[in-house]
C-alpha cells in the first residue's frame, strides 16, 4: 500500500513536471489577431448542434458570411454578467451578427437557470470538458473573440470593462457588411 502511494504520488509529479514544460515549449500561449479560428463543435444550451465551419466553412458562398462573437463565460463570472448585458444590447444593433456565448465546464441544468435568472437571450454553447476554451486559449473569464469574414480572429480580449464598448463598437461597424450599420 505504501509502495502504491508513493508510486500515485511520483506520477503526479511527473505529469506536472512534463506539462509544464510542454506549456513552456509550446508555441505562444495567447491567441493572436489575424490567425484562423480554431473550428469546433459544440451542443448548444438548446440541444441543437453547431458546427464553426457552417459559418466560415469552404462550401459557406460568400454572401453568407458574416462576422461572429463568441463569449466565453461562467456563472460566477461578475464581469461576464456586464459583457453579456453589453452584447445583448449590441444584438439588437445588429439583429443579423452571430453572437453566442460559450459556457466553460458548467452544466446545462446550472447554465440554463442562470440564463433565465439573468434574463439572456443570446444562444449559448456548451463546452462541458472546457475543450473549445483550451483551444482558444480562454484561460480566464469574460473572455470575447470577433471572428472576421474570412474566418480570421480579427479581435481577442480578456476580461471586459466600460471602455471595451467603444472599441468592439468600432471593429463591430468595420466588419459588418451593412450598407447602413448601425450607430
Amino acid at each position: 500500500m505504501i509502495i502504491t502511494k508513493k508510486l500515485v504520488l511520483n506520477l503526479i509529479i511527473l505529469s506536472i513536471f512534463a506539462w509544464s514544460n510542454a506549456a513552456q515549449s509550446g508555441s505562444d500561449s495567447t491567441l493572436q489577431v489575424g490567425q484562423l479560428a480554431p473550428t469546433f463543435f459544440a451542443k448548444s444550451l438548446a440541444e441543437q448542434d453547431f458546427f464553426l465551419s457552417r459559418f466560415f466553412g469552404s462550401k459557406v458562398p460568400l454572401e453568407r458570411r458574416a462576422p461572429l462573437v463568441l463569449s466565453f463565460f461562467t456563472t460566477f463570472c461578475i464581469p461576464c454578467r456586464q459583457e453579456i448585458s453589453f452584447l445583448e444590447t449590441l444584438q439588437q444593433q445588429y439583429p443579423d451578427l452571430p453572437i453566442f456565448l460559450v459556457n466553460i465546464s458548467e452544466g446545462p441544468d446550472l447554465v440554463k437557470t442562470y440564463i433565465q435568472k439573468m434574463g439572456f437571450s443570446l444562444p449559448v454553447l456548451l463546452d462541458r470538458y472546457g475543450q473549445i476554451a483550451a483551444k482558444y486559449r480562454a484561460t480566464t473569464t469574460p473572455f470575447l473573440v470577433i471572428i472576421g469574414t474570412d474566418g480570421k480572429l480579427v479581435y481577442v480580449k480578456q476580461g471586459f470593462t466600460e471602455t471595451d464598448k467603444a472599441s468592439l463598437r468600432a471593429i463591430l461597424k468595420k466588419l459588418w457588411h451593412s450598407p447602413n450599420p448601425p450607430e
